[in-house]
């Protein structure tokens, strides 16, 4: 929902931290994301890792104004995740991020895809990538005449 209604990055969706909600203003700061790159250290069994790491560009740090929907689903998200928690007893790795795997870890980007297209063939709309929502919500942006939000970004952002 929250990369549909602002057009966000997979990775960024990823990289969101409760320490960047405001509940009060509704709000929630873009600060990480989170993304696999190549494993350098020889020693280890695994070529690559996922690192969650600062966005690459100032533009991409931006504040989001939350709409009351999507703060309520945040709250009942907060509480499913306090009962995932308690489930995973001391599994559990408090990364303080808003979406983790079902230990609190990172969660995988191409997880997350390979998911989010079962979901959508399941619902009966085919293969769809989370890219498509970014693309799905500058659209739905524009129809609302959020010309300031389109503005900001780069063509090739939108296209």
């Amino acid at each position: 929902m929250i990369a549909l209604a602002y057009g966000m990055r997979r990775g960024e969706v990823l990289g969101l931290h409760w320490s960047a909600l405001d509940w009060e203003a509704g709000t929630l700061r873009v600060t990480h994301g989170v993304k696999r790159i190549k494993n350098r250290d020889t020693a280890r069994d695994r070529r690559t890792r996922l690192v969650v790491s600062e966005v690459k560009t100032p533009k991409s740090r931006r504040t989001l104004v939350l709409t009351p929907e999507i703060v309520t689903r945040l709250r009942a998200h907060r509480s499913r995740l306090s009962e995932a928690k308690i489930a995973a007893g001391p599994l559990w790795q408090d990364h303080g991020l808003i979406f983790t795997s079902e230990v609190g870890t990172p969660m995988d980007p191409d997880n997350f895809s390979h998911t989010f297209s079962k979901l959508c063939q399941k619902a009966g709309l085919g293969h769809w990538h989370p890219h498509e929502l970014r693309h799905s919500g500058a659209s739905l942006m524009l129809a609302q005449g959020d010309f300031k939000v389109m503005r900001s970004r780069s063509d090739s952002d939108c296209v």
